[in-house]
């Protein structure tokens, strides 16, 4: 009966894992730009990882600071360790839930909500996101803008003419069915 017990509880739990649903990626993509009047910075960052749970509609991502390449070595220092301060907060991340994921429709336009955490500060977002499942693949993209002082991010009164006041950061994710 032991035995009975234990097989019912095995594929009980199997079945359960698999209608979980979990799509993943450890190459996501994001990059920021900022569109200054004296200077155009823009870097990405190919080292994002993100989990999306279908069934409770959470999602996870997380990225390096130190990840972000730019076009000038110097850029990346200054990124770094004056404004990131990467030694001190050494990763972003988001945690929360998405909208509708209706994938019969193709193309999903829903929300996304949730808690952006960068150099420290947590901060509440909500923005418009683009779905697409292709088999056993889901194609997320979402574009939010920041403004660095919300996240405690000091700009010298020098720079601020080369660093914009809102950042946009855009987000592609291919996730993979686990």
């Amino acid at each position: 009966m032991r035995n009975l017990i234990l097989i019912i509880l095995i594929i009980t739990n199997t079945i359960f894992i698999k209608a979980q649903d979990i799509y993943k990626t450890s190459n996501g993509f994001v990059r920021f730009k900022s569109i200054a009047p004296k200077e155009n910075i823009e870097a990405g960052n190919f080292l994002v990882t993100a989990s999306l749970n279908i069934e409770s509609k959470e999602i996870k991502v997380e990225l390096p600071i130190t990840g972000f390449a730019f076009q000038k070595p110097l850029m990346k220092i200054h990124f770094n360790e004056k404004y990131l301060e990467s030694h001190i907060f050494p990763k972003a991340t988001f945690t929360g839930r998405i909208g509708n994921l209706n994938f019969s429709e193709g193309v999903v336009l829903t929300r996304i909500t949730g808690t952006i955490n960068i150099h420290g500060v947590k901060k509440q977002i909500s923005e418009n996101v683009s779905l697409k499942k292709q088999k056993n693949t889901i194609i997320g993209k979402c574009i939010i803008k920041i403004r660095p002082e919300d996240f405690e991010i000091k700009i010298p009164k020098k720079l601020r003419k080369k660093i914009a006041e809102d950042l946009d950061i855009e987000i592609e994710l291919t996730l993979k069915e686990e």
